[in-house]
């Protein structure tokens, strides 16, 4: 069990909960609309409840909420990956720009708000509250030594996506 120190960006914020212990959802808080046909910035902050969108505009999401990921008990820092919900993209048609998110270890201010970036696929509409991310907890990279070598002294595989798995002769495909 991790115990770490959540800030709320207001009392109107849900508040976490693990799915199952595993996924933690991140609802949309607070948004801001850059429409790709004009370049404008609209702002979505405290009361509001819809907002449409058309291919191409980039939604930047506050979850609400900042974390210290270092814990309480044993003062070991940890990181978080946030990854799409499997439905982001058939519910609102979305995509989260970068993929994968990660929040290091130092990202622990109290106005250090968790945010994704959205691009649209296609129109929609996103409400306030909808679940659109996800995120879990890791430890971080460990510390790595590099030592440099003239040969690595293993059979190479031959190419990007080359396992030399799958072919029935047992030899590999070129890359």
């Amino acid at each position: 069990m991790l115990n770490f120190n959540i800030h709320y960006l207001n009392s109107d914020v849900p508040k976490l909960e693990a799915f199952n212990g595993n996924w933690i959802d991140l609802r949309c808080i607070e948004l801001k609309v850059t429409r790709a046909e004009t370049g404008e910035i609209e702002t979505y902050t405290g009361d509001w409840e819809t907002v449409s969108y058309e291919k191409g505009d980039v939604l930047f999401v506050n979850f609400g909420f900042s974390l210290d990921m270092t814990d309480t008990v044993t003062g070991e820092d940890y990181v978080a990956n946030i990854y799409p919900r499997s439905s982001l993209f058939k519910n609102f048609g979305l995509i989260l720009t970068n993929h994968v998110g990660c929040i290091d270890n130092s990202y622990k201010g109290t106005t250090d708000y968790w945010r994704g970036m959205l691009v649209a696929m296609r129109s929609g509409e996103v409400s306030k509250y909808d679940r659109l991310c996800q995120f879990e907890i890791k430890k971080p990279q460990p510390k790595i030594t590099l030592h440099e070598v003239d040969d690595l002294g293993n059979v190479a595989r031959d190419g990007y996506g080359q396992s030399g798995l799958g072919r029935k002769d047992g030899k590999r495909k070129m890359g």
